[in-house]
């Protein structure tokens, strides 16, 4: 592999002023961040001493000593892509003028790849063989990806990727109330409910089971988990009639395929993760905030749940 000199910055912050420019920057970024530590990172994960953590790795890219990830690189890279970020959008509103309310400014992944890069940092402490989770250190790096990816978020609102990191990371700092709000602006809806609700509400009774209260400079919508949690099961019972009207119709036009990748869209769908995490969820909620209320056989999804009961029982 090359040496890549990334404690000297090899590009140039200047040629930001376009979005094509900005495009061959951030694939150039992605560049360095795969050669330097993506690729490295797998190759350390599969060394046989790995687990028994007598190991001693060298970087590829600084060739100093390093653990799992190279804290120099992830710091010279980081401190790169933040400001290529920055001389990007302050840019007089040439680029972001042109851009719709739905679109996504093209320096978005050099924010992206930074707070990536904090992520990592997180868990990597520098001098140390192994990776290890300091509590000064591992908070201070994700509060930094966090405080970044908002700033990020005010200009590019529509990036469901920025969210759902952000979703991720509030979760982790244990900021219940603020990874609602992130998941809010996911907007989701349909199908999504199913695939990305995992990502807050599958231990969302532990995290932070109370409503938060109503931001009169936010969203109306209320950041109430258990609504959540009744939206995504009113969604399963009323996909279930849907997907039988869809059925009924392929049968009736003679598309005779897609009633069989419409049944198996239906099982994947009502035996899924998710729907079985938000009945076990909203019944822990119902607990902790109203303790003593009773549980019948037809209370808290169990409609949604008999799919999974065996017909012995």
């Amino acid at each position: 592999m090359p040496q890549l000199r990334s404690s000297k910055c090899l590009l140039t912050h200047s040629k930001v002023s376009t979005a094509n420019n900005i495009i061959r920057l951030v694939n150039s970024y992605k560049l360095i961040y795969l050669l330097a530590i993506a690729i490295p990172e797998y190759e350390r994960q599969s060394d046989p001493d790995y687990k028994t953590h007598q190991f001693q790795f060298v970087c590829s890219a600084c060739s100093k000593p390093c653990a799992l990830h190279c804290a120099l690189c992830l710091e010279n890279l980081s401190r790169s892509t933040m400001e290529s970020y920055r001389n990007a959008i302050d840019d007089d509103g040439v680029i972001t003028k042109s851009l719709l309310a739905t679109d996504r400014h093209p320096a978005d992944d050099l924010c992206i790849l930074s707070a990536m890069c904090f992520i990592k940092l997180s868990i990597t402490t520098p001098g140390s063989i192994t990776p290890e989770f300091r509590s000064d250190t591992h908070v201070s790096r994700l509060l930094q990806a966090t405080v970044l990816l908002e700033n990020a978020w005010s200009h590019s609102k529509s990036n469901f990727q920025i969210s759902l990191l952000l979703v991720k990371l509030y979760s982790s700092l244990g900021c219940g109330s603020l990874a609602l709000r992130a998941y809010q602006r996911l907007g989701l809806k349909q199908v999504q409910l199913d695939s990305l609700s995992c990502i807050l509400f599958d231990r969302i009774s532990t995290l932070h089971p109370h409503p938060v209260q109503h931001n009169p400079d936010e969203s109306s919508e209320s950041r109430n988990p258990a609504e959540y949690l009744e939206k995504q099961q009113k969604f399963y019972k009323a996909a279930r009639g849907q997907i039988s009207k869809n059925r009924w119709k392929c049968f009736e036009q003679g598309s005779y395929n897609s009633i069989f990748e419409i049944t198996q869209v239906s099982e994947m769908l009502f035996h899924s993760m998710s729907s079985i995490s938000s009945v076990v969820e909203s019944r822990k909620i119902a607990r902790l905030l109203t303790p003593g209320t009773p549980l019948t056989a037809l209370s808290c999804g169990y409609d949604i749940l008999r799919n999974y009961i065996p017909t012995a029982l």
